[in-house]
């Protein structure tokens, strides 16, 4: 009996020091990826929509905002090329808010903290917008491959992702997801 204990004991050992875990996630390390993100994004938005389609192609996971979005049932009843389609329509939008924002130049972002569970943060802005008034952003990211990626936005209480996937669940209900489809289309 307590061979076997031994051999088990030895097995987990060599478990734990055989399986590879992600490096644990250093403080500051979010906020400090998205501070040169934003910079990148608001930086950009004068070049353009492709200067800014490339500059949020790092910052953004857009297919898991996209799955997100549309949910489980929906994302998987798609084919690769209708979600290739989706995860592209859903990026202009966000990009199309983006370049609405206006004047914010990245020095006027400030980021009050972080919080960061495995690999899954939250970073939380304000931008000032004059006495007594304030946007807040709150960015909630994903930890991929070494990179933080935001796949939801909220925006004074209001989650980007939530409002887009409230919006098109109640079009799926009254019209096929092609129709939804051409509704992004006509945008």
């Amino acid at each position: 009996m307590r061979h076997r204990h031994r051999i088990a004991l030895l097995c987990a050992a060599i478990l734990a020091v055989a399986v590879p875990l992600p490096p644990p996630a250093r403080a500051g390390e979010a906020i400090e990826q998205l501070k040169s993100d934003v910079a990148l994004v608001l930086g950009t938005r004068e070049a353009g929509r492709d200067g800014l389609q490339a500059a949020t192609l790092e910052m953004f996971d857009w297919n898991e905002m996209a799955h997100r979005v549309l949910g489980d049932h929906q994302w998987s009843a798609r084919t690769e090329a209708e979600r290739e389609q989706f995860v592209r329509l859903l990026g202009g939008l966000v990009q199309g808010q983006i370049a609405a924002l206006g004047a914010v130049r990245s020095e006027s972002v400030e980021y009050l903290g972080e919080s960061v569970d495995n690999d899954t943060a939250t970073v939380e802005t304000r931008i000032p917008r004059g006495p007594g008034n304030e946007m807040r952003l709150d960015y909630a990211l994903l930890r991929r491959d070494g990179r933080w990626r935001v796949y939801d936005v909220v925006v004074n209480h209001a989650s980007l992702l939530g409002n887009y996937r409230a919006q098109f669940r109640k079009i799926l209900k009254t019209v096929s997801y092609e129709g939804l489809i051409a509704k992004l289309t006509a945008r």
